[in-house]
């Protein structure tokens, strides 16, 4: 719930800012959120201090991580396999991150092999 009603998405980014109007259009495309997904790019957090950005931008990695681990884990489920959560799960108690983006990945695209 930390984050509901605080993002929104900019289909149409661009790429480059070359001038200040790119700026422009996405601070227009935020309609006063704190958070923007770039469409192909990546995220854009803003807050009244850098440190509240941060954390913003820190727990918001954590929740989007969590959802790919649980939908990873649904689909593998359903077509009959043993899922990722509880294998993230016991790598996280030996110490590695359960939250390893690039593993998860790698992880799913073995699981659908």
């Amino acid at each position: 719930m930390r984050f509901h009603g605080r993002i929104a998405i900019d289909a149409n980014y661009n790429g480059l800012a070359l001038d200040a109007s790119e700026g422009e259009r996405i601070a227009h495309a935020m309609h006063g959120a704190d958070v923007v997904f770039l469409g192909n790019h990546g995220v854009v957090v803003c807050g009244a201090r850098v440190d509240y950005a941060y954390d913003d931008l820190y727990y918001l990695e954590r929740a989007a991580c969590t959802q790919v681990l649980a939908q990873a884990d649904r689909t593998a489920a359903a077509a009959g396999g043993g899922g990722l959560w509880r294998r993230a799960s016991v790598r996280s108690r030996s110490g590695a991150s359960a939250c390893d983006v690039g593993a998860v990945f790698r992880g799913v695209a073995a699981h659908a092999l």
